[in-house]
């Protein structure tokens, strides 16, 4: 009965703003079809459908461990060009990853786009937030090999924190002759976040807030062909209110989490080769105001490598290593502290529109792990060696 409301509620959404962007002209567009007139309105959707099987530790949902089809990703956007200057965008989106997401259909993005000079422009809505190499195809199952991107940098379970923000954003792109190319992203703005709580076996979290964000990403394209590196910085603020039974506060309490996150990328990408590696680090530190003046200070260490290879039109294995190390000057062996995972990933193009999936993860560590999935267990009184294997399908236009 609940997917029955779903379908019904996500039709209508996706019926009411179709029709808006048929307001704008007749003409309409498949993204797979050739059309003369640039000023029609591209429509792009994908739906996807996955299956966990996780081995010790449950992984994204409490049934992982007997395997779990609590992995569903739909969207649909569209997009148009309005002027030689200006064009606009949006998409509707609805997930379903363990025990995240409700179905509800969201706005994922919006933006309108002015572009003031060839290379140079503006974007202001719901823009994404131009962070590592791979942050802004987070949505984008078919550009890319894996299921679950590198955990370390693109947590899937904070997908909502990390994809997008609202606000704008400044963009420029310049050759610059024999030394290749610069491309400098500069933006600012909030998050905005529906009313959710987040609860472990010794505290709630609720009330969640970003009240402002801001950063950038300069690239640079090197004049060795698919050879790219550059580093990518954000400042943000996270206010919550956090109820702790236990330990030195008590009640609840209005708390605050600024964060300096950056992150260092690497790509080459040329014929059928990739090969990516990213080193970040995120500097966070926890500051209540009530009951008792506290401030504590955590950085975590985060990178990866990464290696693909298309060996024919349908078929692109891939393996990474990922690391997560969260706090500096701790016990870096307790895996409480860390999490490595070494991830084989295997791409199957059946058709145009369709894609397969499999992937396999084996982990030493626990972080990330979320106790509430895993009957209550402390961080560290989990399995430290566990794995975990997903399939999933897609199918695209």
């Amino acid at each position: 009965m609940q997917i029955f409301r779903w379908n019904i509620k996500f039709v209508l959404q996706l019926v009411l703003f179709a029709f808006l962007c048929l307001s704008f002209t007749p003409s309409i567009t498949n993204a797979g079809e050739d059309s003369n007139d640039e000023y029609a309105v591209k429509i792009h959707g994908f739906a996807s459908q996955g299956f966990i099987y996780s081995i010790s530790n449950n992984l994204f949902s409490l049934s992982a461990k007997h395997g779990s089809f609590d992995l569903t990703e739909v969207g649909l956007n569209f997009t148009k060009k309005l002027s030689d200057q200006v064009s606009t965008g949006i998409q509707l989106f609805t997930r379903r990853l363990g025990s995240t997401g409700d179905f509800d259909a969201k706005v994922d993005w919006f933006y309108l786009n002015y572009r003031f000079l060839n290379n140079y422009g503006m974007r202001i809505g719901r823009t994404k937030i131009p962070f590592g190499l791979y942050n802004e195809i987070n949505d984008t199952d078919s550009a890319r090999a894996n299921i679950l991107m590198p955990q370390s940098i693109y947590p899937a379970a904070n997908r909502d924190f990390l994809l997008a923000q609202n606000g704008f954003e400044l963009y420029g792109y310049q050759n610059i002759d024999d030394f290749g190319a610069l491309e400098l992203r500069l933006y600012a703005g909030t998050i905005f976040l529906d009313a959710i709580t987040v609860s472990s076996t010794s505290s709630t979290f609720s009330n969640i807030n970003v009240p402002y964000l801001f950063g950038g990403r300069l690239m640079w394209e090197t004049p060795v062909a698919g050879l790219r590196t550059g580093v990518s910085l954000q400042s943000l603020r996270l206010d919550f209110n956090a109820a702790l039974p236990s330990g030195i506060l008590r009640g609840t309490s209005l708390d605050s989490i600024p964060a300096l996150i950056w992150v260092g990328s690497v790509e080459y990408n040329h014929d059928n080769l990739l090969i990516a590696a990213e080193y970040s680090k995120w500097n966070e530190r926890l500051l209540v105001f009530t009951p008792i003046d506290f401030n504590l200070a955590v950085v975590s260490e985060r990178m990866y490598a990464m290696v693909a290879y298309r060996f024919t039109s349908w078929f692109q294995p891939e393996i990474y290593y990922s690391y997560l190390f969260n706090g500096v000057g701790i016990d870096r062996t307790l895996p409480e502290n860390h999490s490595k995972d070494l991830a084989l990933a295997l791409r199957f193009d059946l058709t145009q529109n369709w894609i397969l999936k499999a992937e396999g993860h084996y982990v030493n560590g626990t972080v990330g792990l979320s106790s509430a999935l895993n009957n209550g267990q402390a961080i560290g009184a989990m399995q430290p060696n566990w794995g975990s294997f997903l399939l999933r399908a897609t199918g695209y236009f």
